[in-house]
């Protein structure tokens, strides 16, 4: 009882909390194991966006830039709910919720200039790209997520027509087995038999873990 009047008298008087820093907190690899990014890509990152993840003041010990978007990262890393986030964080899980919305609709708007179809100039590169670690050739995409909105995207986008009608002759995309098999869209085998068919999955989920990833 005297223990949880103690925290309760703690909230009242707003006791700042140390939430710590994760960069420094880790090295490469455990930093890279948490996130499934390195700290040199998020340094850059962070450098994109750090002027719009600002506040105006510090009071209430409000949460660094660097630390909400490590917030949102995270939880892009591990798909964890908001109240587990939010423990690693030492803020409240609906804090935790706004934090990872704001911070992926700052993010979002950096998508026409990075994501994007490669022109027909940099299709070669895009595939050598590819093919050099997995040894899978011709692709120049992957496709993830069995979640019924991006199946939709896909399904009514203009470029999956393209592909299908033939304007788009080289290259196919790799998708996991929520897809299904099409002449421009390879999935795994389901069930392979001999070497080749269990070495063409190797490939092909190698290649597309760079998605997944």
């Amino acid at each position: 009882m005297l223990y949880l009047q103690h925290i309760n008298l703690c909230n009242r008087v707003g006791v700042l909390v140390e939430r710590g820093n994760t960069l420094e907190d880790y090295g490469d690899w455990k930093f890279e194991e948490r996130f499934h990014l390195s700290k040199e890509t998020v340094w850059w990152l962070f450098d994109q966006i750090h002027d719009r993840l600002q506040f105006p003041t510090y009071r209430n010990n409000t949460v660094s830039p660097m630390n909400r978007l490590l917030m949102t990262l995270r939880a892009y890393a591990t798909g964890a709910f908001n109240i587990a986030i939010g423990d690693s964080a030492n803020v409240h899980s609906t804090m935790a919720q706004r934090i990872i919305s704001e911070v992926s609709g700052i993010i979002a708007t950096m998508s026409r200039q990075y994501i994007k179809f490669p022109s027909r100039v940099e299709v070669r590169s895009v595939m050598d790209g590819f093919t050099t670690p997995t040894r899978f050739p011709i692709v120049i995409g992957t496709v993830d997520c069995s979640h019924i909105r991006i199946h939709t995207i896909f399904h009514n986008c203009a470029r999956r027509a393209q592909f299908e009608d033939g304007e788009i002759p080289v290259g196919h995309l790799l998708g996991d087995s929520s897809y299904s098999c099409r002449p421009h869209l390879l999935i795994a085998l389901s069930n392979p038999q001999s070497v080749a068919e269990h070495r063409y999955n190797r490939s092909h989920i190698t290649t597309r873990n760079t998605v997944v990833r």
